[in-house]
């Protein structure tokens, strides 16, 4: 485009812009204060504002840019009402049997949530302690079992010393026995 060009549609724009404020403040009394941009900023200083006081629109505002293209199609996906009472009607059946079924949930509800499931987060972190002491019990018992087995060690050491030297004193005996046998000491 030629910068003539340029300037006559700039005019038009304007020309259009001048007609729509005056056609609004003919109709609109208080769109005389001002013109159309000022009012579009101050409603955008507005805007601003609550978004910062509430950030939950923000967080709103990203998941509808995000989703904006599904929404947008999903308008022609609209029911009227008549489609709606056919789509009920025909499944009529379906709600009836789930229904049921969550009748049947709601009924079965006191043993599912019973007094005893409900104690169960409780009793969780009392068996954790519990468990934290049995692991320490083990370690002591491991240790004792340890002691133990030194001492029946120990025990076995002196039962087969007094053995081996009942033996010994058992065969000197003999050896004596059979030396004073081979002299006949009567009396």
């Amino acid at each position: 485009m030629s910068t003539t060009e340029d300037d006559s549609t700039l005019k038009v724009l304007e020309s259009r812009t001048s007609r729509l404020e005056t056609l609004l403040a003919s109709h609109h009394p208080a769109a005389l204060e001002g013109h159309v941009a000022e009012k579009v900023h101050h409603l955008s200083q507005k805007i601003s504002s609550i978004q910062s006081d509430y950030p939950e629109i923000e967080d709103f505002l990203k998941k509808y840019e995000t989703l904006k293209v599904v929404l947008a199609g999903y308008k022609e996906t609209f029911i009227d009402t008549d489609g709606k009472q056919t789509i009920l009607l025909a499944s009529e059946e379906h709600i009836k049997e789930m229904a049921k079924s969550l009748e049947l949930i709601q009924e079965n509800e006191k043993f599912i949530n019973s007094a005893p499931m409900q104690d169960v987060p409780q009793l969780s972190a009392e068996l954790d302690s519990i468990r934290r002491t049995h692991a320490a019990q083990l370690c002591s018992a491991d240790a004792a079992v340890n002691d133990v087995d030194g001492l029946v060690r120990r025990y076995n050491n002196v039962v087969n010393l007094l053995s081996e030297t009942f033996l010994h004193y058992d065969q000197i005996l003999t050896a004596w026995e059979k030396a004073v046998g081979q002299y006949d000491l009567t009396f």
